[in-house]
């Protein structure tokens, strides 16, 4: 082994730690994010929940829609829960095509129950926002419910951030 292999290895090295860094600092400002918009949202008003719905589209349309093993029929105006349902009606009435979708992505699974969550989350606060049940205390369930799909989002959203994360890994 020459010296320039080993050069090479911890570079390679030095580079996953960084990215691995970079995940963790994403994580914390994620939560920190969350946490903000539970601490200014004191009722659940309407914008919150039609942010929570925006960020849910944009994960079943980023992450979920890209695994699929072939299309599913939604209605071509559905909105990001109506597609989930979509998906997850296929994934439970077809085993071969719930297989092919794990073998093509081995986080198929673990998106499918983060979405689940997050769309009874999201349900539950239309429901309660609806009837005027809003207080704090379905602020709280609809971030934590919705927290996989809604921190990544207003992680996105916030000024300089994409921008940061994007400087790091050139």
């Amino acid at each position: 082994m020459n010296i320039t292999d080993i050069d090479d290895k911890v570079s390679c090295f030095c580079y996953e730690v960084v990215r691995a860094d970079d995940k963790i600092i994403l994580r914390a400002r994620e939560s920190h994010l969350l946490a903000e918009a539970v601490t200014a949202n004191t009722s659940l008003r309407p914008e919150l929940v039609s942010t929570a719905k925006t960020a849910f589209t944009k994960f079943v349309e980023k992450k979920l829609v890209k695994c699929l093993p072939s299309p599913v029929n939604s209605a071509a105006d559905a909105d990001g829960l109506a597609q989930f349902d979509a998906i997850l009606a296929k994934d439970q009435a077809d085993p071969e095509w719930a297989k092919s979708a794990r073998e093509k992505e081995e986080k198929f699974g673990m998106y499918l129950t983060s979405l689940t969550r997050a769309s009874s989350a999201i349900r539950t606060a239309e429901e309660r926002a609806g009837s005027g049940d809003a207080g704090v205390e379905g602020v709280k369930e609809l971030v934590e419910g919705a927290a996989d799909v809604l921190g990544p989002h207003l992680g996105e959203t916030v000024s300089g951030y994409r921008l940061a994360s994007v400087q790091a890994h050139v």
